[in-house]
């Protein structure tokens, strides 16, 4: 039996020539890597549907419990201050829903990327009934597995990303049963 000792330096070098070397499989870690650095304004690459999900969901979450938190203020504080708060969540309405809805619109175009489809699809939202088409699109179904056209195949939803959807579903459930609750 013959014992074989090895350096720490050569381990180190053989550890980082294989993480810097491009997977020859098209669907491998050097494929995934490249659909994840797209940045979150970036109309780029392709997204899954938790990451999505994730991504459209808190900062609405987020933008209605300020215009919630602004609307209970301007109902419950005194008849001047009540102009005054209405105001201050109009223009809050304004200036958080513009970006809100510039940043849904990409997250959308990347999802739909991501079942090979063209982001152009989302001006099915002008038209009622019509806008659940693409909701249902990105919401539901599963994308194209390998790469596309758009990019490559967006990685799988991390332990991470899995405990921040549930999260959100039982904030999205919450959300919509306050209002009931308090009507009580």
């Amino acid at each position: 039996m013959t014992t074989e000792t090895v350096s720490t330096s050569e381990l180190q070098t053989s550890d980082t020539d294989n993480a810097s070397s491009p997977s020859p499989l098209p669907n491998g870690p050097a494929s995934l890597e490249s659909s994840s650095k797209a940045g979150l304004w970036s109309t780029k690459g392709r997204i899954g549907r938790v990451r999505y999900f994730n991504r459209v969901t808190l900062p609405s979450l987020i933008v209605n419990a300020i215009s919630a938190v602004l609307f209970y203020y301007s109902l419950t504080a005194a008849p001047a201050a009540a102009e005054t708060a209405a105001t201050t969540l109009t223009i809050s309405q304004l200036i958080l829903a513009i970006p809100l809805t510039i940043f849904a619109l990409i997250q959308g175009k990347r999802r739909l990327n991501d079942q090979d489809r063209s982001g152009w699809l989302q001006l099915l939202f002008l038209i009622p009934l019509a806008g659940l088409v693409p909701v249902i699109m990105m919401t539901f179904i599963r994308g194209i597995e390998g790469d596309n056209r758009f990019g490559a195949q967006p990685a799988p939803p991390t332990s991470n990303d899995m405990t921040l959807f549930w999260i959100l579903i039982g904030l999205v459930g919450v959300a919509c049963l306050a209002p009931v609750a308090m009507t009580l």
